[in-house]
């Protein structure tokens, strides 16, 4: 099974759209559940605020179980 990307936007005239400015990416982060947030780190070539969101979020829901 291949990994969905969590920076999935759509698709647009057959073509699959993805969030790529570190700002719409850090946006979406807020939405992401523990499993999402594990997923987005696995990506390559991720920013590093991007990252740093990423793992702020994960503590913050690791916190509140």
């Amino acid at each position: 099974m291949t990994q969905q990307n969590p920076f999935y936007s759509g698709t647009y005239n057959g073509h699959d759209c993805y969030c790529m400015s570190a700002d719409d990416r850090v946006k979406r982060v807020a939405d992401f559940d523990l499993e999402t947030c594990r997923e987005a780190l696995n990506l390559s070539g991720l920013q590093c605020t991007v990252r740093q969101a990423i793992e702020r979020r994960i503590r913050k829901l690791e916190r509140s179980r």
